[in-house]
């Protein structure tokens, strides 16, 4: 789990999950959100929202969830399949539920090329993807900086990829519905 922000009193957060869209497992994300209570001394919890993001015939991985007092924010995570390079993405959360609706922030340029797709590195022919993504809100605004893999670089001073792979990070911010 990347992070876990407590707004309008509920604990939400998300996770990786292998699910079934339209028949093919892909990868997906649950998400959650716990509103927490004491009963005597114990801290206990109880899960008052709950929910997928899934896209057909492409994955969603590494959720961040920048939710506002208001229960309005996003589900930030990086999108990726046959066909979309990896890019930031993200969906709406409105009062605590998240819309059907994915928005691309941030398209991916090119095809992931780390060393963990070739055998000659040590790799399995599957690339080893994404570690992070965040989601913070910041009263009307929320922002996200997602993993996704830019266009390669030529003549700029800044590099693009490591010797090891390509990636770069997407910042961006949208208002949240209801502003």
């Amino acid at each position: 789990m990347n992070q876990v922000v407590y707004a309008n009193g509920i604990l939400f957060g998300g996770v990786n999950s292998l699910l079934k869209v339209k028949g093919a497992e892909h990868q997906g994300i649950a998400w959650f959100g716990v509103k927490p209570f004491f009963q005597g001394p114990t801290l206990k919890g109880v899960v008052v929202r709950q929910g997928y993001v899934a896209v057909a015939n492409e994955d969603v991985l590494f959720p961040s969830l920048g939710i506002n007092a208001e229960g309005n924010g996003v589900i930030a995570f990086t999108l990726a399949g046959n066909d979309y390079f990896p890019s930031a993405a993200y969906v709406d959360v409105i009062q605590g539920f998240a819309l059907p609706f994915v928005h691309v922030a941030g398209a991916g340029q090119d095809p992931d090329d780390g060393f963990t797709i070739y055998p000659a590195e040590g790799g399995n022919g599957v690339g080893r993807w994404g570690d992070y993504s965040a989601a913070v809100a910041d009263g009307d605004r929320i922002w996200m900086a997602n993993e996704y893999i830019p266009k390669a670089c030529s003549g700029l001073t800044l590099p693009c990829r490591t010797s090891l792979a390509n990636w770069g990070t997407f910042f961006s911010t949208v208002r949240p519905f209801g502003f």
